[in-house]
């Protein structure tokens, strides 16, 4: 966390982080305002999508109803246990960090149900106009949840003191996507909320570990400017992020603050290497799930992005240390910012497709639809990739975090408590995954929905216990077991996401929440 004296020095980055940000919530209004101009299609296809967006709101409401009560628990319980005004930024944090979670999901509920129509009409017509309005609507989502983190993280940076706001922003973030996840909302919601979440955890992780905020906020800021501009956005990003390491490598004792002694040069190296690492890795690790994805190579689906990811880490704490991976997560989560919504297209695409057979049954037109959301998929296989990635270097610097606030001892491989805390820790994201997979979807009607949302709700109740209160037990018992279950969870659920399409999101978020709970635990 930057000190005080970095602070004015720091000022100019950060309201240029916060412009950035504010930048993209406009770009993605103007795009959705744009998107809205297209044909929506017959009376038959707006009547059709008029109630399909009636039962997704009934559903998010639902949803909005259960996070509010988890938001005022949570907020009670925090500021109750506030002793100082850590504590009580942290509370508020937590509170804050939930509403914008809430606020990107409704963005990407919104902005899919709008381009779903937009797409069913525009198959029925020959180009790639389709394509083009789901590439809009996951543009919106993108460009409003990455917005929406970094203006929420940089503004609570600037305005409370210490880490503590961040840690509740990251916290109350992962409780939202979580329970999104669980009551099984539309898929666009999840994701918007997720890919905001991804972003919290990620600078807060980077910001924990880094002698200047700066950097982190910048990248971020980067890689909404290169999604902003859109085309040949990953090229623009990295020259971007390259210009941004080469201020901070020359500049050692101003607001960059480089964590490196030496020279230039050993600077460079320490920020250059975990950019370039993650940039790397983000590319190999989608590729690989994205190849799993076709069903040619079903190992590489948990082998090779494990390997991969494994490569990213050692690469960047060989060169940069615990902040090193901790920008290698960074960059990860830059990635998906980056690709605008690409994975937020296969429920675009799925949605329309579902829309147009209902409004128009038998249609041929419907199977070039069909055919456009087969194809999406990939592009959301490289998303899902990319997030596992980003989650498992994210947990594991959060873990670190969590251990370096407190005087525990190393992790003693003697220790049968340690390898006990493996295999619990192991154990919670298979619970967590069989419990996605048996609830009920949703279904149509005001009773079926308040049935099917307290259906799951209970079905949650199990898993977040385990998430929530096993950190906190086994922290205060034994801190080397905690070390097991840690890195036993972050392990467990990497290879359980990679091979399980509709749990692996929620076990992405579950070891990130896990992670922060576990800084609670060692520094109680």
């Amino acid at each position: 966390m930057p000190s005080p004296c970095h602070l004015a020095a720091a000022w100019p980055w950060s309201i240029g982080a916060l412009v950035s940000s504010l930048a993209a919530l406009l770009v993605a209004g103007l795009v959705h305002v744009s998107s809205l101009s297209r044909s929506d299609g017959d009376e038959r296809t707006r009547a059709v999508a008029a109630a399909l967006w009636t039962r997704s709101i009934a559903r998010f409401t639902a949803g909005a109803d259960a996070i509010a009560a988890f938001v005022l628990l949570g907020l009670v319980v925090l500021l109750t246990a506030a002793d100082d005004a850590s504590g009580r930024f942290c509370a508020w944090g937590f509170a804050i960090g939930a509403l914008l979670a809430l606020v990107a999901a409704r963005v990407g509920l919104a902005s899919a149900a709008a381009a779903s129509g937009r797409v069913a009409e525009a198959a029925r017509s020959p180009g790639d106009g389709a394509r083009r309005a789901a590439l809009g609507g996951g543009a919106v989502a993108a460009l409003a949840s990455a917005g929406l983190a970094l203006l929420g993280v940089c503004g609570l940076w600037l305005v409370a003191p210490g880490i503590g706001a961040l840690f509740g922003a990251a916290f109350g973030a992962s409780g939202v996507a979580w329970i999104l996840r669980a009551l099984h909302e539309d898929e666009a919601a999840c994701l918007s909320a997720e890919l905001f979440e991804s972003c919290v955890a990620a600078l807060v992780a980077a910001m924990a570990v880094a002698a200047s905020a700066v950097l982190p906020l910048a990248l971020v800021g980067a890689a909404l400017v290169a999604a902003i501009v859109g085309r040949r956005a990953p090229l623009v990003f990295a020259a971007a992020a390259a210009g941004l390491v080469a201020l901070a490598g020359s500049d050692s004792a101003g607001a960059w603050a480089s964590q490196a002694a030496g020279s230039p040069w050993d600077r460079f190296k320490e920020l250059g290497g975990p950019l370039a690492a993650g940039l790397v890795g983000a590319f190999a690790v989608g590729s690989a799930a994205r190849h799993a994805a076709s069903g040619s190579a079903p190992l590489a689906s948990s082998a090779l992005p494990a390997i991969l990811v494994g490569a990213v880490v050692l690469v960047a704490h060989s060169v940069g240390g615990l902040h090193g991976v901790a920008l290698a997560g960074l960059t990860l989560a830059a990635a998906r910012v980056v690709s605008r919504g690409g994975e937020l297209v296969a429920p675009i695409t799925a949605s329309a497709a579902s829309l147009a057979q209902a409004a128009r049954p038998g249609d041929p037109d419907d199977a070039a639809l069909a055919e456009l959301a087969r194809s999406s998929r990939s592009s959301a296989a490289f998303g899902r990739g990319v997030s596992s990635a980003c989650a498992a270097v994210t947990a594991l610097v959060l873990v670190r975090v969590g251990f370096g606030g407190s005087p525990a001892p190393a992790l003693d491989l003697r220790d049968p408590d340690l390898f006990v805390g493996l295999l619990v820790g192991a154990a919670i994201p298979s619970v967590a995954a069989s419990t996605f997979l048996l609830q009920p979807t949703a279904r149509s009607g005001a009773v079926a929905t308040a049935a099917s949302t307290t259906a799951a709700l209970r079905a949650m109740i199990g898993p977040a216990f385990l998430a929530v209160a096993t950190p906190l037990v086994v922290g205060g018992l034994n801190p080397g077991a905690l070390g097991g279950l840690l890195f036993g969870a972050i392990t467990g659920a990497f290879f359980l996401a990679a091979r399980n399409e509709s749990a692996g999101p929620a076990l992405n978020v579950l070891i990130k929440l896990m992670g922060i709970v576990a800084i609670v635990a060692t520094r109680r």
